[in-house]
């Protein structure tokens, strides 16, 4: 047989065995090896199902010692203050914190407080019964806990499985003793599952351990061991894992299904391999003579091969290509070949990879070609991605030098970055807004007793000046001017969220009518006021006084953004809220609300103000011509009310602001009045006053003299309990700021009704809300008195209490 004979049937031989030994190895050792694959990927998942469970009950953990070590859960396990439960543990929160069950237990093992919260249908239900029973001196639950040494784990009620962590009541420093026991936990219902299910990507299922028909029984399970077994068709693998409860019995079993692709994936390619290697070895056979005699220039083509191979190993294997000097695509990678959906060589790279019809704005070929490495970062409008290229230089065997480029798509890397950026910003804002908010509380406090003394010893000249009193016009100017600096203060408690309010159902056309001249005198007389009010009644729970000022903040500020005159329409009615303040606020679509517009036909505005319209100090008007405050003011007392505020605006179309307030179905009589006073505010009782302000303490001190009643002083709560012990049999009425040194008034007044329970009291006092409320005053359950207040409204306060 001719040398060129032997050679096709050498090659058809070595063919056919190399096909048989392939055959029976890839039986042998690849489909194992992709069985072997399988297991561990099952292994794999499972673990990170477990790993999730591990996670949840790590931020059970946290949030547990987030409550428990804080002051006011320690305070609240020894006094069962339930102001700490209305702002702590109200609906809001559990949905916010998504737990279901939280129970507090002081340090004897008693119940303090315990409440089991529906998540999906956001609602109260019943205390699981078989959690009583299981909450006993043995209980894990219930050991002497330290700050490392807590308790969380699975517990199996009949409710279902529950993820547990009880951690010790401590200080807000982690100090102790321990004030009790704090429990928290969440239920490992449907929802859950699912949820873990979405979070690891997995089809997961979790049985109870006492399930009748496990997959597995449980003495199969060794301890932390996972388990895994074929499915019934062959099709998927199942890996089992059991957990154990906090008593160490068996609790759930974790089940996690892996699709058997892997597996049948490797008996298709088998199958397609055996059919393609017959095909190609006819193929080679064909040609072999063919390939003899193109052997030397094949050697010469692969030493170039190699070369070129080299140098892609050595660099990175994201997205590659090579390019001559030309520009002209020699070589893509696997990667980049499917991400343009094709075989791009020996094309133009600019048109091929990115469709430019030029050449790239930062091309760097001539700096690579020239022998230098160049960095940067790119984007790809063709994908609208970035990424980061590393661009090198390839010397080929025959002299020419090519440029190598690795892209790393760094898209992700870049969204982070502008999202970070965004978050920042925004607790940079919500910073500089709690500080501006304290400041206006503190600022308030000191200017009310100021104004306190100013209006109150004016008005007191005023009752005993005649009137035809030349001086009497100016007392009047100085009123008036208090009462201006009164509203001030206001206003800045508003801008704050800390006013203290008077609410009460009204129709939203009534307080248009009744500001209505005042809104008139505020514009020029070259724009058009025009009202239109709803024609049924438009109820809601407000303070009028405050819905005033919003109306005048922004009819005042429509004026300004009408220079050269305009129309101005204020108008009421009844509307849905906007879908995208029912998405934020996750109010009922169904539900209606009240909604008083302001439109006017100024400059409008551009999206930029827009977005900062509502920050404090912001405005875009001269300088001496605004404050900055006025529409922050405004959104201070909406959302103060529960309500909602929208702006619509174009630069050269005007502005239209939107105010909803909850509707609501007024009753008869509800609404506030005004009547004159006609009774005598006279009278010969005996008041203690207490008040750590000496001007504030005079003028107190002054007016009820001057109307016949007694009066006993006391500097503070510890001096006010000294004089109560002394007098207790001739007080009968006690007026008392909240905010004191030694004792507070809420205090100081529990000391002297443990005394005397039938005491009567009014609070007094120039803080904002929520510092009253920090002080244990609930403006509900006793007669308080705002700061400043005018010495005849004090005096019909105090006349009411007394004749209760």
């Amino acid at each position: 047989m001719p040398p060129r004979s032997r050679i096709p049937l050498l090659i058809g031989l070595a063919l056919v065995s190399l096909l048989l030994i392939l055959l029976f190895g890839a039986r042998i050792i690849l489909l194992r090896s992709y069985e072997n694959l399988e297991e561990n990927e099952a292994h794999a998942n499972v673990e990170r199902v477990v790993n999730a469970l591990k996670a949840e009950l790590e931020s059970i953990h946290t949030l547990a010692k987030d409550y428990a070590g804080w002051d006011d859960s320690y305070r609240f396990v020894q006094d069962g203050n339930r102001a700490f439960i209305q702002k702590n543990l109200d609906d809001p929160n559990f949905e916010h914190l998504g737990m279901n069950l939280i129970l507090y237990l002081d340090r004897e093992g008693k119940w303090v407080y315990a409440r089991n919260f529906d998540l999906q249908k956001k609602l109260e239900v019943p205390f699981p019964k078989s959690l009583r029973t299981l909450l006993t001196p043995g209980s894990p639950l219930l050991k002497k806990l330290t700050p490392h040494n807590t308790c969380e784990g699975i517990l199996t009620l009949p409710e279902g499985s529950l993820l547990v962590s009880a951690v010790p009541i401590l200080t807000s420093e982690f100090r102790g003793p321990a004030a009790g026991t704090l429990v928290m936990g969440r239920f490992l219902n449907t929802a859950a599952i699912e949820r873990f299910s979405l979070i690891t990507k997995l089809q997961l299922r979790i049985h109870a351990a006492t399930e009748p028909d496990l997959p597995l029984p449980l003495t199969s399970f060794e301890k932390e061991k996972i388990q895994v077994v074929r499915g019934a068709d062959n099709n998927y693998l199942s890996g089992l894992s059991l957990l154990h409860d906090l008593y160490g019995n068996p609790a759930l079993v974790v089940r996690v299904e892996t699709p058997r692709t892997t597996y049948q994936q490797g008996i298709r390619t088998i199958r397609y391999f055996v059919v393609w290697f017959a095909g190609i070895a006819l193929l080679i056979v064909g040609v072999s003579m063919f390939f003899a005699r193109k052997l030397l220039l094949v050697q010469n083509k692969g030493k170039e091969s190699h070369s070129r191979y080299q140098a892609v190993v050595e660099g990175f294997d994201g997205l590659i290509y090579i390019v001559s000097a030309t520009r002209t695509i020699e070589f893509l990678n696997k990667k980049l070949i499917e991400r343009l959906g094709r075989d791009a060589t020996g094309e133009i790279c600019h048109e091929a990879l990115h469709e430019f019809g030029g050449i790239c704005e930062w091309c760097d070929n001539e700096k690579v070609i020239a022998g230098e490495t160049v960095r940067c970062e790119v984007y790809n409008p063709k994908d609208g991605s970035w990424y980061y290229v590393i661009s090198t230089p390839v010397f080929n065997p025959d002299g020419t030098v090519s440029k190598q480029s690795m892209l790393t798509d760094i898209t992700e890397i870049k969204r982070a970055a502008s999202e970070k950026a965004e978050l920042e910003s925004q607790l940079r804002q919500a910073q500089k807004m709690e500080a501006v908010g304290q400041l206006a509380g503190g600022v308030a406090h000191d200017f009310n007793n100021i104004l306190c003394a100013i209006i109150g010893f004016a008005s007191l000249i005023e009752m005993s000046m005649g009137k035809n009193d030349p001086a009497r016009p100016h007392l009047e100017q100085i009123l008036a001017a208090s009462d201006r600096a009164s509203q001030l203060v206001s206003s800045l408690l508003a801008f704050s969220r800390k006013q203290v309010l008077d609410p009460h159902p009204i129709d939203m056309n009534r307080i248009v009518r009744d500001v209505q001249k005042i809104l008139g005198r505020l514009i020029t007389e070259d724009i058009d006021l025009l009202i239109h009010l709803s024609e049924a009644e438009v109820n809601v729970v407000v303070d009028p006084g405050q819905v005033d000022q919003v109306l005048i903040n922004l009819v005042a500020n429509a004026k300004d953004a009408m220079p050269s005159g305009g129309s101005l329409v204020i108008e009421t009615g009844k509307e849905e809220l906007p879908a995208e303040l029912l998405k934020a606020a996750g109010a009922v679509p169904e539900v209606p609300y009240a909604v008083l517009s302001v439109r006017d036909s100024g400059t409008g505005m551009d999206s930029a103000a827009k977005e900062k319209l509502f920050e404090p100090f912001y405005t875009t008007k001269e300088v001496g011509k605004g404050t900055g405050l006025g529409l922050s003011i405004v959104y201070g007392i909406v959302k103060q009310h529960n309500g909602f505020i929208t702006v619509d605006s174009e630069l050269g179309k005007g502005t239209t602001f939107k105010v909803f307030f909850p509707l609501v179905r007024a009753a008869a009589g509800t609404e506030h009045t005004c009547h004159p006073r006609t009774r005598d505010l006279h009278g010969g009782e005996t008041i203690l006053v207490v008040e750590d302000n000496p001007a504030v303490r005079a003028l107190n001190k002054a007016i009820l003299e001057t109307f016949g009643y007694r009066v006993i002083e006391a500097l503070d709560g510890s001096d006010a309990l000294t004089k109560f012990r002394a007098y207790q049999d001739e007080i009968q009425l006690v007026v008392m700021d909240v905010v004191m040194p030694k004792l507070n008034g809420r205090q100081a007044y529990e000391e002297i009704s443990a005394i005397r329970p039938a005491v009567k009291v009014i609070f007094m006092s120039g803080y904002a809300a929520d510092i009253i409320m920090e002080k244990g005053v609930v403006m509900d359950d006793v007669s308080f008195v705002t700061k400043p207040v005018k010495p005849l409204d004090f005096l019909e306060k105090v006349r009411t209490v007394l004749d209760q």
